[in-house]
């Protein structure tokens, strides 16, 4: 019964950078839609960082989201202006 109750804490409370690297690896196996879900649970767990948004952007943007995934990138930007991927992604799509 304890290690039930451990597991699910550790499946509700992933921290932001699990909740990242389980998004990085349903991009890497085309799973985009989880991989979205992931990004996302990683932004609401804290985990505000320009690497979720490039991450959520890629996602988005593999998902025919082009806008929206423009709007991550963005995000993303405005918390590393020096970023090059992120540019690359913006002008890419714009």
């Amino acid at each position: 019964m304890i290690f039930l109750f451990c597991l699910l804490v550790c499946v509700v409370f992933a921290s932001p950078q699990e909740r990242y690297d389980a998004g990085i690896e349903f991009l890497i196996d085309e799973k985009s839609e989880l991989a979205v879900l992931e990004f996302q649970k990683a932004l609401v767990a804290g985990g505000i960082d320009p690497f979720v948004y490039h991450g959520l952007g890629n996602a988005l943007y593999r998902q025919g989201e082009k806008g929206l995934a423009i709007v991550a990138w963005r995000r993303g930007l405005l918390l590393d202006p020096t970023n090059q991927d992120l540019q690359y992604n913006l002008e890419f799509t714009e």
